[in-house]
């Protein structure tokens, strides 16, 4: 059974931080600024995930975060949980771990 993500290790945040600037980056907004205004979702919001300073995310927030990161239903939760993990590719593609 997967855990919560606020239960999840700070590791674990720290790496779904780290690849979440990479998403946004390769999806080309290298700012925060410009994403956040791009796709309509708060900047705080963003920053919050990338830098990992918060971890009670709302269900609802976490599926709107997989949306703007164009990422699939449950990435994030999966992720958190060890399940999924990024390849050593450049593109930086989900691959099951």
């Amino acid at each position: 059974m997967l855990q919560e993500p606020r239960d999840c290790s700070e590791e674990r945040w720290a790496h779904l931080g780290e690849y979440l600037i990479r998403r946004r980056v390769e999806l080309n907004p290298r700012y925060r600024t410009v994403f956040a205004r791009e796709r309509r979702f708060p900047y705080k919001l963003i920053c919050e995930f990338e830098k990992h300073t918060r971890r009670n995310f709302g269900p609802a927030t976490i599926i709107a975060t997989e949306q703007i990161y164009e990422l699939g239903p449950g990435f994030i939760r999966r992720f958190l949980n060890g399940c999924e993990d990024v390849s050593d590719d450049p593109a930086g593609e989900p691959a099951a771990a």
